[in-house]
């Protein structure tokens, strides 16, 4: 393509946005259209799950393929996966046929997102922080946009009205998919090895520093899939109308859009331990605090607030696996991030329909939170270790013995 880097990042980061409205738009809606359909806690468990049970398994397959075959038709067959996604959410009427739309749109999604995080941190390193801040710009404003569109066209016009305008967007996607092209060409396509795939994939566990950005992602995920999924049921119980429901999750898209004009000084002033200890710190609150009474104001307030934490979280993490990783390593380690990322999409929705179909739902946030307070202290605790690591390799001096050996 004949364009700057930065008008590059800029195509990306609006495809990006483009992406992140379609999943916003749908993703919290899902779970109250199969509640209102008369689903149980376990079947909307199920419904949500399997929207990441094959992308869980596919995530590290797919991201060997991106460094062995063209971006751009990787990304067409996401697109038109999306596009046949909407046409089976359009006609779903039955537990089984949401089954499978979610099961098609997972998929296709995977293909979509993977992707544009790989062609986002192609090109000169040193930009990778002002890329990725612009990127997540455009992220936030799908997810702003998204749930607030779902919840007015829901209520309005019913669900199927919101499933039109995710198909629309998803015809928008898969004609981008054709315009784009990637700067950074594969010279030589090659048969893919997967075997070779996985054994990169145990390489890069081997360094630490990469396991931590993974499982910070995963944490990451696990809150937000919560907030975007079940959230909604439990306001739901305090009788707020799909609308607000909408809108207050755009108050957490918001305040993430506020964030990101100042992440890449965040970095620079703070450094990864302050941001990451701080933000996590934050962002837990919301898994504790949510099942207690609430209004619309107390509501937005927290959602507000760790709206803030979790969208620091998302970029950091980005950057993390960007600079713990070559760029031919890039799309192993985003199908593993991916995969990282499906695994808390598949496992949240499980946790959470298994809990309250035995207690409560409120029980199961206040489960969900304590275990991932402590999966966050490992993951802190990982990487401050492998930075210990970095620094005392830096400043190692070897003896005149060795230098001479």
């Amino acid at each position: 393509m004949l364009v700057n880097e930065k008008t590059w990042a800029l195509i990306i980061s609006i495809s990006c946005g483009l992406y992140w409205l379609a999943h916003s738009t749908i993703r919290p809606i899902i779970s109250l259209y199969a509640n209102n359909n008369g689903a149980t806690d376990w079947e909307i468990g199920i419904i949500l799950g399997i929207y990441a049970f094959f992308p869980f398994f596919l995530a590290i397959p797919i991201g060997g393929l991106v460094s062995t075959f063209d971006k751009n038709k990787l990304l067409q067959i996401g697109a038109w996966l999306m596009v046949v996604s909407a046409g089976l959410y359009i006609i779903s009427n039955s537990f089984w046929m949401l089954l499978i739309a979610q099961t098609v749109a997972g998929i296709g999604q995977l293909f979509v997102w993977l992707i544009f995080q790989v062609m986002i941190t192609e090109g000169k390193s040193k930009s990778n922080h002002t890329r990725i801040a612009t990127f997540s710009l455009y992220m936030a404003l799908g997810q702003l946009l998204g749930p607030l569109l779902g919840g007015v066209l829901s209520d309005t016009f019913g669900y199927s009205a919101a499933f039109m305008l995710y198909g629309v967007i998803c015809i928008l996607l898969t004609v981008v998919s054709y315009l784009l092209k990637s700067d950074i060409k594969v010279t030589e396509y090659k048969k893919p090895d997967f075997l070779e795939m996985y054994k990169e994939s145990a390489r890069l566990l081997k360094n630490l520093g990469f396991v931590a950005a993974l499982l910070f992602s995963f944490i990451v995920l696990f809150i937000i899939d919560a907030r975007m999924s079940f959230l909604p049921i439990y306001m739901e119980t305090l009788s707020f109308s799909n609308t607000v429901i909408g809108l207050l999750l755009s108050v957490a898209s918001f305040s993430a859009l506020l964030i990101k004009f100042i992440y890449p000084y965040l970095i620079k002033r703070l450094g990864y331990m302050k941001l990451l200890i701080g933000s996590f710190s934050f962002s837990i609150l919301l898994l504790y605090l949510a099942p207690l009474p609430h209004n619309y104001f107390t509501m937005g307030i927290l959602i507000f607030i760790t709206g803030i934490a979790l969208a620091i979280n998302q970029p950091l993490s980005l950057s993390l696996i960007s600079e713990q990783t070559r760029e031919d390593q890039r799309g192993i380690a985003f199908g593993m991030r991916l995969m990282g990322n499906r695994g808390a999409q598949l496992v949240d929705p499980l946790v959470f329909g298994a809990i309250s179909s035995i207690f409560y739902l409120e029980f199961a946030f206040w489960i969900v939170a304590v275990f991932l307070t402590l999966l966050s202290v490992l993951a802190i605790a990982m990487f401050a270790a492998a930075n210990s690591r970095k620094e005392a390799k830096a400043a190692y001096v070897p003896s005149k013995k060795e230098q001479e050996v």
